[in-house]
């Protein structure tokens, strides 16, 4: 079974051949796009309420809910292990 036989073959790469008229037009379209991307990313407003505690107490309660989530994951985690660590006491108590 050669399914694993290394290949010592080595590969040649070449260019695509491309034109000037193409590569200009490929750098254009990559400028546009890359414009259009930062145009977007950096014109997202930030929306505030008229109340500087509530707008405290909205992060607060954001970055509870995240601790809270991070920890409920894991929990969800760490009680597979536990019971699994519980099982396996459990069959090495027995067999003594």
């Amino acid at each position: 079974m050669n399914i694993f036989k290394k290949n010592n073959e080595k590969k040649t790469t070449q260019k695509l051949p491309m034109t000037g008229k193409v590569q200009k037009g490929f750098r254009a379209y990559c400028a546009v796009i890359a414009a259009a991307t930062l145009v977007c990313g950096m014109s997202v407003t930030a929306f505030a309420a008229s109340d500087p505690i509530t707008v405290v107490n909205n992060l607060s309660d954001f970055i509870f809910g995240l601790i809270r989530a991070i920890g409920l994951i894991l929990l969800g985690f760490g009680i597979p292990g536990i019971s699994g660590m519980l099982l396996i006491l459990k069959e090495v108590q027995t067999d003594e």
